[in-house]
């Protein structure tokens, strides 16, 4: 009887401990589990700010006809695009650019019905093969000081196709409407072409045809002050109608003095990156590339500790809950008391002896 009793008390004072145990266990757990819980809902909550911010991006895109990067999957766009070029093929066509990069640079118009968005992306195709582009630089042609013919034309570029037979001009302004791919201009509801090019002074000027370009082009004979055009970063294309001076500053060398007169190119290097004249600053600005010391910064083996809360939803969120609150009601501490009172040992000769 003393050691039943002994072993009574001894169950007694062991499912005491373990409940106490279990239960600050059980504390634990949940609040480990709240915090996890509460991080997350701060990332999707992040997540869907970030996702809304690209979704109100993409629809200021659409009002402006243009598609945005955030609306298309890059994968399924090149597979897309693929199946374009097959088809346009098929009738003979093709795209300007061999880049499914050129979706985000065509027009776009776009549908809303019954809540859903229907976006009809417009990507030029073509037939046939591509006009050249020319540009004209009006450039004076001295005569006597300060005289100088100037051949000033309404258009400044001519597009011509390989044969030579039809022609289309532009000005400045009507090419910067164009939409540039690369280095091709795609000119939409430009569809009037020239047949008659003896009649053009931009063709005549090409052709250097002296006859055509008196009867066609607007010649004007006026004075010309010294003139100064920026062909390229580095070039330059100066005019001078009397004798000018220009002075080039070179690093760890004496000044370079140049006298010009008439059309000269100005061409400036990093070791000659500036010249003058006294009027003129003429200056080269390379461009230079700074190596910095990059930061290092750890990357974890496992993505899916970065990537994981970030793939969650309002369901997981909502199981991760009823997951504490199961783990709470499952604990039922008086029945554990119970069942572990009602254990019979078989064994009592060995009670007290272990």
């Amino acid at each position: 009887a003393v050691k039943i009793n002994s072993l009574i008390s001894h169950v007694e004072r062991t499912t005491n401990a373990l409940t106490r145990h279990i239960t600050k266990l059980t504390e634990y757990t949940i609040k480990e589990l709240l915090a996890a819980a509460k991080m997350n809902i701060q990332l999707l909550t992040q997540t869907y700010r970030a996702e809304l911010t690209d979704f109100l991006t993409a629809l200021t895109a659409l009002m402006e006809s243009k598609t945005s990067p955030f609306l298309l999957d890059p994968k399924n766009l090149k597979q897309a695009y693929s199946q374009l070029c097959q088809s346009a093929l098929l009738q003979g066509m093709r795209p300007l650019i061999n880049d499914p990069g050129i979706v985000y640079k065509s027009q776009t118009d776009t549908l809303i019905r019954n809540n859903t968005i229907s976006v009809f992306i417009h990507i030029p195709l073509y037939t046939g093969t591509l006009m050249d582009l020319f540009h004209y630089i009006p450039t004076p042609i001295f005569l006597q000081s300060p005289l100088a013919i100037q051949i000033m034309p309404d258009h400044q570029y001519l597009a011509l196709d390989s044969a030579k037979a039809l022609a289309k001009e532009f000005t400045q302004m009507e090419l910067d409407q164009c939409t540039k791919l690369g280095e091709i201009f795609h000119c939409s509801k430009k569809n009037i072409l020239r047949r008659d090019l003896k009649q053009i002074c931009l063709y005549n000027l090409y052709q250097q045809q002296i006859s055509s370009i008196k009867k066609n082009c607007p010649i004007k004979v006026k004075q010309i002050p010294f003139m100064a055009r920026q062909l390229k970063e580095n070039i330059f294309q100066l005019s001078a109608s009397n004798k000018t001076q220009i002075t080039t500053t070179c690093r760890d060398q004496p000044p370079n003095i140049t006298i010009i007169q008439g059309n000269s190119i100005l061409k400036l290097t990093e070791k000659c990156p500036t010249a003058t004249t006294e009027a003129y600053v003429f200056h080269y600005n390379p461009y230079i590339v700074v190596n910095a010391k990059l930061i290092s910064l750890p990357i974890l083996i496992n993505t899916t500790a970065w990537l994981q809360p970030l793939q969650l939803d309002i369901t997981d969120v909502t199981q991760m809950f009823n997951e504490i609150k199961t783990t709470h009601d499952a604990l039922d501490y008086t029945s554990f008391v119970r069942e572990t009172k009602r254990y019979q040992s078989k064994d009592y000769e060995n009670i007290g002896h272990s």
